[in-house]
This record gives structure tokens, sequence and C-alpha cells, in this order.
């Protein structure tokens, strides 16, 4: 696998956690208007940060076990 593509797939992965961090914080926000859109958008922004670091972290685990064992 090339460095472009690796890259370009880590930079997806934290889009991923950067979109999540943006809707944690813009929550209070959304709670002004409906307090259930603030909590939903808590909910989906937490889990968008876990499946960003998540995926990143396993991306660069399976680059070092490759890089390791063959």
């Amino acid at each position: 696998m090339s460095l472009i593509k690796f890259l370009n797939e880590i930079a997806v992965y934290l889009s991923y956690s950067g979109i999540g961090v943006l809707l944690i914080g813009l929550s209070d926000l959304f709670a002004e208007k409906d307090k259930r859109i603030g909590i939903l958008s808590k909910v989906i922004g937490s889990m968008l940060l876990i499946l960003g670091l998540f995926l990143f972290v396993m991306k660069i685990v399976d680059k070092i076990y490759i890089f390791i064992f063959h």
C-alpha cells in the first residue's frame, strides 16, 4: 500500500473524530432549541469520536504488525 493511500485513510479517520468533537461542542447550542437534539448530537458526536480514534489506532497497529512480521 502506498504512503499516500495510508495517509489519506488516516486523514479520513481523524476527520471522523473532528466531526465528533464538533458535534459534542455544538450540542449545547442545539440544546437551546430542543433538549433532545442536544442529547442526540452528543451521542452521535461521541460515537464518531470513538469510531475515528479506534480506526486510527487499528490502522497504525496494522502497519506496525506488517512491518514487524513480514
